[in-house]
């Protein structure tokens, strides 16, 4: 296959991959991919991140491999790459809880030496101030005999017991089955 062969490839499986999607999501992640044929039945997509790689990694592998097997009829495997900046691959040699300190800098040359230093990571508790303060509430609260709200089921948990009664109403009028004539109430 040729590039011209391939790149046309490549556009018809995001035309078909797109009627599968929302717009918005299509724009957002399938568009900007590009991918190629490579031997062995794989496709190589390039994703612009890291995190746009497991994005479609994790929800839209199982398009690309459903549309291939549609205009081809065989199996295809889905490799996800991208390529990392300069900024990433020295950030992931890095250490978050070390810091840079310059040591010499000479004003002439743009040459900016640094040293590495271990920086301890605070744990960050609650102040003095802010426990009794909340203790002061919880006292004045208790001593006006004040219940707190009762916040109750939530929408969720009010959706699902209804829909529950709608089941459980329906199997009720249903007399279908193998055993219903034999427990049925008189």
């Amino acid at each position: 296959m040729d590039k011209d062969e391939a790149q046309l490839f490549w556009e018809i499986v995001i035309q078909m991959i797109q009627q599968r999607l929302s717009k918005p999501m299509h724009d957002t992640w399938i568009a900007p991919l590009t991918g190629q044929i490579v031997e062995d039945n794989t496709i190589v997509i390039n994703a612009a991140s890291k995190f746009a790689r497991e994005w479609i990694v994790e929800r839209y592998e199982h398009h690309f491999i459903t549309v291939l097997k549609e205009l081809t009829g065989q199996d295809f495997k889905v490799q996800v790459t991208y390529s990392q900046t300069k900024e990433e691959r020295k950030e992931s040699d890095s250490c978050p809880s070390i810091r840079k300190e310059v040591i010499n800098a000479n004003e002439d040359s743009n040459q900016v030496k640094y040293k590495k230093v271990s920086v301890k990571i605070p744990i960050i508790t609650p102040s003095n101030h802010s426990i009794r303060l909340r203790r002061e509430n919880e006292r004045i609260t208790r001593s006006l005999n004040l219940h707190l709200a009762d916040s109750g089921p939530s929408n969720a948990e009010k959706r699902l017991y209804v829909r529950n009664e709608k089941i459980r109403t329906k199997l009720k009028s249903q007399d279908t089955g193998i055993f219903s004539s034999l427990f049925r109430c008189k």
